[in-house]
């Protein structure tokens, strides 16, 4: 079972540069990120408002592991209705993403000369399709789900 936690990271910013610093209760290896506030449409201007000194970021904990994450006064534990107040429609896009880039540049060029597109053709470059050289990724929402929250 993973519990969902909120973690207050430091932020620097130099040039087009940002820096962060985490907590030291904070453990890279017993978390899986969910997001980062700065990843979230909208969020970099309350970022900004704050000084631009810190941001949040949301992730996945396993329960056994909580109470050392929680020894920190800069991490919390939140409920999924907390995280989706926080995250805002953004809970439920989804990212289109281009994993293996040659066939789809191949599909494109061929579209560009104006030469017909095969079904094969279309397959590679339609996220929702079974073929795996475009995907669409889980929202937000779907990953807490995944992991029991």
């Amino acid at each position: 079972m993973y519990k969902l936690i909120r973690v207050k990271i430091g932020r620097s910013v130099n040039g087009t540069m940002v820096g962060y610093s985490y907590p030291k209760e904070y453990d890279a290896q017993k978390i899986q990120v969910l997001t980062y506030e700065s990843m979230i449409d909208g969020k970099l201007a309350d970022i900004h408002a704050r000084g631009n000194l810190d941001e949040y970021l949301f992730g996945f904990v396993k329960e056994e592991d909580l109470n050392s994450f929680l020894q920190s006064p800069d991490i919390t534990e939140v409920t999924k209705d907390e995280a989706i107040n926080f995250i805002g429609a953004f809970v439920d896009n989804s990212i289109v993403k281009v994993v293996k880039e040659q066939p789809v540049l191949e599909v494109l060029m061929k579209n560009a000369r104006g030469e017909a597109l095969t079904v094969r053709d279309r397959e590679i470059i339609n996220p929702d399709s079974n073929s795996k050289e475009v995907i669409r990724t889980k929202t937000l929402r779907q990953r807490m789900t995944d992991y029991g929250v």
